[in-house]
Order: structure tokens, then C-alpha cells, then sequence
């Protein structure tokens, strides 16, 4: 039988050789043949047969650092399957838009920096020419107050009329010339307001380009082999792609810690639970057996395959130790869970056994005939079942119903028509 053929079979089960060769036997004298089979004690196993892969208990996945604020594009990186140790380079990004970025934002810079400088300047000059006005009105105002001309007997109405314009028109220029050096004040501050916001988007500017240079070569974080992500169509990451912040490279499996995932069909699965015994065949190395132990289960069934109805259960392994020569990540696995053992057990072929409700029986022989015997049973797999009690070593049971015996009747409760262990009887 060929390997996937075998397993196809799903679940085994290991007994001495002797369950595997039912002893023929006269039942009645020559009335008829009827296949029987002797019982005697012996080992049994209920085991599970599974494929997988290996792949490593932690990994490290490898994206373009989160510093790097803006999209980049891939300028060379390492091969896939490349081994490399910590602080090995594996990827590098162009920067020349990081450059570009510096060059642009250090002119803004310098540019804004020089606005400041004459926005100053200019404030300065007309902040100095309204002072002046206000000085020199103050001195107009206070020269019409001093000399103000107000008798009626030494200056004509015209004269008294024209000194009072004068006065107001003084008064008018001062307050004029001490709102206009409050508001350039006022505007000179908002200009510089907005060029210190210009300094600080340009400046901000400089340190992401700054930043972005510094993070443009990404290295192995410790020692492994470089697996590289691949897309919804299946493509890994190449040069010349175009990457974002985050965005996942590939990853670095730590080679020193092994586990091994495989898949268990769903009708198996039953009886799987961690801290079960296994071994694991790598495929690349079958004539090594690792042992291991059940670490988790999947809570859920699922398809191995897109489109296909076969549902399976992830059970993950985890090795006693790991083999840093033989095991690497991907390599095909046959696995072998152990799901029950008994020594000593009374093991009988599936066949042999009849079944109604929770009411389970034998045709075992007594002198020339056979009698249906009730039993209770136990663990079991595909061709055979532990019984637990209403059999001993040395009794031969009937491997189909013998003819002239007649079914126990159903206990109390049990389902009239339920089918048989055998699929009918």
C-alpha cells in the first residue's frame, strides 16, 4: 500500500498479530461454518495518521519600519531562503525622495527664515515712521494748546475758528499715529505667526526626510531563514515595489524551536486533546522518528483546499527537541497521534459486535451453539473494539450471526430500529 493510501485510511489501530487472523472454526457440528474468532488479551492502540508541514514555534515578521511615514519603493532585497544571521541586511529602500524631500524643505526653510527677517525689518520701519507721526503731533497739539487762540478782542472769528481746527486736526493725526503703530504690531505679529508655522512644516518635513534616510536598510533581528510575503496572487515582494509603513516584507522563523502543523480529518478528530502522545517523519529524512506531544488543537473544522467539502481540524506538535540539521520550515510531515492505549485489553473485530440503542451483544459459543452474550464496550476504531466486560480470554465469539439464534430482547427505553455496529443484523 502506498503512503497516501495508507493514509486515506484515517484511523488504525496496533494488537498483537493474533487479532489479525480470526480462527475458523466448526459452530454446529457440520451444520454450518460460521466464522468465529478466539479471544485472548493483548496490546491496542487507537492511533491517528496525519500530513502537515514543519514550521517554526515563533517568527519574526519583517516590514518596512514604522518611522518611514511615506511610500517608498524597494531597492534590493535579500533572496528567499537566504540563512542569515542577526544583523544580516535584508532589505534596502531608495531615497532619493527622502533626499529630495531634505533639499526642498532646507530651501522652504531657509527661505521662510529670510521672510521673517524682512517681515521684521518692514514692521520695524513702519512701526518707527507712525512713532514719528505721533511725536510730532503731540508736539503740534501741545504747541495749539499752549498758544491756543481764544480772545474774541485781539483775534478775529475766523483766526479763534481755524486755531481750534487746528487743535483737532493735531489731536486727530496723534490718535490716528498711535492706532496705526498698535496694528502694525498687531500684523507684524500675525505675519511671523504664520512664517514660525512655515518653520515648523518645514522643519517637520526635514526630520521625516532625516528619519526616513535612517530607516532605509532593515536588518535580520536574529538568526534565521528568510521566507518572503506574497500577495493575493501569489507574488512575493520584488525590487522596484512600492511599499508603505508596515507593510510586511516577509518573516524569520527562529530555527531553534520546531513545531510541527498538521491536518486531521474531522471524522478522526474525535478523542484528540493536548498532551497526547505523537511522532513526526520528515519526509526529506524518513528514517528518523521524532517524538512529540499534542500542544493545541483548532476549535473549528475547515478545508485544507479552496472549493473542497473535506473539513479538517489543525492539531499543532510540539517536538521533545529540535533538530536545527534536519528540520527547516515548509518540509512535508507524516504524523502519528496516539489517541488511546490499553494493555491487557480484550480487543474484538468491529464485525463481531451487534448493536440496538445502548444495548450492545456477542454470539459467543457455548458447547455446540452460540448464545447472544451482552457486553460493554469500549474504546474503539474503524475494525475494532475494546470490550470492557462480558468476555474473557479463551471464549470464541461468532464473526456473523449464526443461523437459528435468536436476538437478545431490547432493554427498556431503547430505539426499536437502531442500526448495528455492523450496519445491520
Amino acid at each position: 500500500m502506498s503512503r497516501r493510501a495508507a493514509l486515506g485510511a484515517g484511523v488504525t489501530a496496533a494488537v498483537l498479530p493474533w487479532v489479525l487472523l480470526p480462527v475458523l472454526l466448526n459452530a454446529c457440528g457440520g451444520a454450518s461454518d460460521v466464522p468465529v474468532y478466539r479471544i485472548t488479551r493483548g496490546h491496542f492502540v487507537r492511533k491517528v495518521t496525519a500530513e502537515g508541514t514543519l514550521k517554526a514555534k515563533e517568527t519574526t515578521k519583517i516590514t518596512v519600519p514604522p518611522t518611514v511615514r511615506r511610500r517608498v519603493r524597494l531597492a534590493w532585497v535579500v533572496p528567499e531562503g537566504t540563512q542569515l544571521e542577526e544583523g544580516d541586511l535584508v532589505a534596502r529602500f531608495d531615497g532619493r525622495d527622502f533626499e529630495l524631500t531634505l533639499e526642498d524643505a532646507a530651501a522652504d526653510l531657509s527661505g521662510t527664515n529670510q521672510d521673517v527677517a524682512k517681515t521684521r525689518a518692514d514692521s520695524s520701519v513702519k512701526i518707527g515712521e507712525y512713532r514719528r507721526d505721533y511725536e510730532v503731533a503731540e508736539l503740534e497739539l501741545d504747541f495749539a494748546e499752549r498758544f491756543e487762540v481764544t480772545d474774541e478782542f485781539v483775534f478775529s472769528r475766523h483766526e479763534i475758528v481755524e486755531d481750534a481746527i487746528d487743535e483737532e486736526l493735531a489731536t486727530a493725526r496723534r490718535d490716528h499715529a498711535g492706532d496705526m503703530s498698535q496694528i502694525q504690531e498687531k500684523l507684524a505679529d500675525t505675519e511671523l505667526e504664520i512664517l514660525d508655522i512655515e518653520k515648523r512644516k518645514s522643519n517637520l518635513k526635514i526630520d521625516e526626510a532625516k528619519t526616513g534616510l535612517s530607516s532605509l536598510e532593515v536588518r535580520a533581528p536574529h538568526r534565521g531563514i528568510l521566507t518572503l510575503s506574497r500577495n493575493w496572487r501569489g507574488e512575493t515582494v520584488s525590487v522596484g515595489s512600492e511599499m508603505w509603513r508596515g507593510q510586511e516584507i516577509g518573516e524569520i522563523p527562529a530555527l531553534d524551536t520546531m513545531e510541527s502543523e498538521v491536518f486531521v480529518l474531522e471524522a478522526d478528530a474525535g478523542g484528540v486533546a493536548a498532551g497526547q502522545a505523537a511522532s513526526v517523519v520528515v519526509e526529506a529524512n524518513p528514517e528518523v522518528v521524532y517524538p512529540a506531544k499534542v500542544a493545541r488543537m483548532e476549535a473549528v473544522a475547515k478545508p485544507r483546499f479552496r472549493g473542497s467539502p473535506v473539513q479538517y481540524f489543525g492539531v499543532t506538535l510540539e517536538f521533545e527537541a529540535t533538530d536545527t540539521e534536519v528540520m527547516k520550515p515548509g518540509q512535508r510531515v507524516v504524523a502519528t497521534l496516539y489517541l488511546e492505549e490499553l494493555e491487557e485489553a480484550i480487543v474484538v473485530p468491529r464485525q463481531a459486535v451487534s448493536q440496538q440503542g445502548d444495548h450492545f451483544w456477542v454470539y459467543k459459543r457455548n458447547g455446540r451453539a452460540f448464545d447472544a452474550t451482552t457486553v460493554e464496550v469500549g474504546a474503539g476504531s474503524a475494525a475494532l473494539l475494546v470490550i470492557e466486560s462480558g468476555l474473557e480470554e479463551g471464549h470464541v465469539i461468532a464473526l456473523a450471526k449464526p443461523l437459528d439464534v435468536h436476538d437478545p430482547p431490547p432493554r427498556q427505553g431503547a430505539a426499536p430500529h437502531a442500526a448495528d455496529l455492523r450496519g445491520g443484523n
